[in-house]
């Protein structure tokens, strides 16, 4: 439906959604090819690259358990 309206030529310059839509990972392509900003819910059970720390660098682990040291990084 997003790419539909898209390709009618409507416009904008980001993108929410629930987590149905956050697990689409063609829905994330399509709007990183088209340089559209996206918010979209994960389920917390989602795998996540970790922040680079010293201790767990390049490791994979939930959203969950990497919630808060995310916050504290990215803010």
């Amino acid at each position: 439906m997003i790419e539909a309206a898209l390709d009618a030529g409507i416009t904008t310059s980001w993108v929410t959604g629930d987590e149905a839509h956050g697990q689409d990972l063609g829905l994330r392509a399509l709007l990183e090819a088209r340089r559209i900003g996206y918010v979209l819910a994960v389920a917390r059970s989602t795998r996540m690259s970790s922040i680079p720390s010293v201790e767990r660098s390049g490791s994979r682990s939930r959203i969950s358990s990497d919630r808060d040291r995310a916050i504290v990084h990215s803010w």
